[in-house]
């Protein structure tokens, strides 16, 4: 690394650290990142402009400056992102505090959310903001942290080979929870194999004293709780130090259950979120935590955003689960529309699964076939992938499923076609952006078609 600027500079401390030219605070750093569409070198003076009193860049984008910035300090690397990520590595081992990381194909945000609502009624809390889980978003995630944390939740998403590997490099997990093995981001993990090999990554970066979370319903996680020595088990059906026992389920498909003796009502819908109930329990009891302070936090419970969302429209439930997408989550999703008990239709609207690569075809075939096999009184598609979801519906439930290669035709039909009392599901990957039809119709759409009519 090389630095141009003022020497003295080098014995200031700095208050933030930004990637966002708009956001840099007075005497911050500026770290210049190059992404696929945006070349962060390009708003170094705008930054500079901002209150930014340094900036992270390399050489090429140095001698390109085509803007003057107003101060000339500048530390010259050859990777910005990998010199964040160093920072963010360097800056976490300041701290002795609990660090748990957090992955899994499906869950880990919303087991996050529960587990830092329940730590933050004994803990102060860092956790992990909205997604930030990428090899950008954990260094950021990390810098965040401040003296008065007492225990950090981290989460850690991958979509390539290696990724995992890195950030707990980066982040010095104590502590690790994965929360189940499955069919995502297939196109690049080639296969649940290369997922499982991928994601345990995690767990087998930990330190000797690490202790790990294990879903021992999981084929592909329960070997570990015999591997490791500091492994703490949870599950719902095989035996585990924190079991969860289902022991109700209500109109919505939302489930009472026992864990240790107390009995919880989840305040989500979803026999999945059993699990992130109970692991979240777990994590919480073995850092002190009790059951009844467990207990409160999960019954008081909200829905993060775009996942698994109950709102309401003009008498018409809306389940707003449009964050992400892969075949086990849309399994469980289409479970718990099929599950509901309400006076009108039950409507699934999914978009494509993305990043599934060779296995999507079959993979959309098989959603489709089970989203008929359900029962449900209409599905619709949208997305050129989910055509073979509709046709394979469309072999068991006719023309109760449709297809439609534009948003808006889409967004048309389910006006028109909904009615209170009817429960409609919205899913899809998150390229796909269906968050755009909760969008339409939840301004009043559906109640003023109604009043119409």
């Amino acid at each position: 690394m090389d630095y141009v600027g003022e020497p003295a500079l080098l014995e200031q401390n700095i208050p933030e650290i930004s990637i966002d030219s708009r956001k840099s605070q007075v005497n911050g750093l500026y770290v210049a990142l190059r992404g696929e569409r945006h070349d962060g070198h390009k708003f170094v003076a705008g930054a500079m402009d901002n209150g930014a009193i340094a900036a992270v860049v390399d050489a090429k984008g140095l001698a390109d400056l085509s803007e003057k910035p107003a101060k000339n300090n500048f530390f010259i690397v050859d990777d910005t992102l990998f010199a964040l990520q160093e920072i963010a590595a360097y800056y976490r081992q300041l701290f002795s505090i609990p660090v748990l990381g957090i992955t899994g194909t499906s869950g880990k945000t919303t087991t996050k959310e529960m587990l830092a609502a329940i730590m933050c009624r004994q803990y102060r809390v860092h956790k992990t903001a909205g997604n930030l889980n990428n090899l950008i978003g954990v260094p950021l995630t990390l810098l965040q942290l401040k003296q008065e944390h007492e225990f950090a939740i981290i989460e850690m998403g991958t979509s390539h080979f290696g990724e995992i590997e890195r950030l707990t490099q980066i982040t010095r997990p104590d502590s690790a929870l994965i929360t189940n093995i499955g069919r995502g981001h297939l196109e690049f993990l080639e296969n649940v194999a290369g997922v499982a090999r991928e994601k345990t990554n995690l767990f087998n970066g930990l330190g000797e004293d690490g202790r790990i979370f294990v879903n021992v319903d999981d084929v592909h996680l329960k070997p570990f709780s015999e591997a490791y020595h500091g492994a703490v088990t949870y599950g719902v059906v095989g035996d585990a130090d924190y079991q969860a026992k289902p022991l109700a389920q209500d109109q919505e498909g939302k489930w009472k259950i026992e864990i240790a003796g107390t009995q919880i009502q989840l305040s989500l819908p979803g026999r999945h979120n059993i699990y992130n109930a109970v692991a979240a329990a777990a994590v919480a009891g073995s850092y002190g935590v009790s059951m009844e302070t467990v207990k409160i936090a999960l019954e008081d419970f909200s829905a993060h955003d775009k996942r698994m969302q109950v709102l309401q429209a003009g008498g018409v439930t809306l389940i707003n689960d449009t964050y992400n997408a892969n075949p086990d989550s849309m399994t469980a999703a289409l479970r718990v529309l099929a599950e509901w008990e309400c006076s009108g239709r039950k409507i699934a609207v999914l978009a494509d699964m993305l990043e599934l690569g060779a296995v999507s075809l079959i993979e959309h075939q098989n959603v489709g076939q089970m989203a008929a096999e359900l029962g449900l009184d209409k599905i619709y598609g949208f997305g050129p992938f989910t055509e073979a979801l509709i046709a394979a519906a469309r072999l068991t439930v006719g023309d109760k499923a449709l297809h439609f290669n534009k948003k808006s035709a889409l967004i048309d039909n389910l006006k028109k076609t909904v009615n209170p009392g009817d429960v409609v599901l919205i899913k899809g990957s998150r390229g796909m952006t269906m968050e755009e039809v909760i969008e339409a119709l939840l301004p009043n759409e559906v109640a003023k078609r109604n009043d119409d009519v």
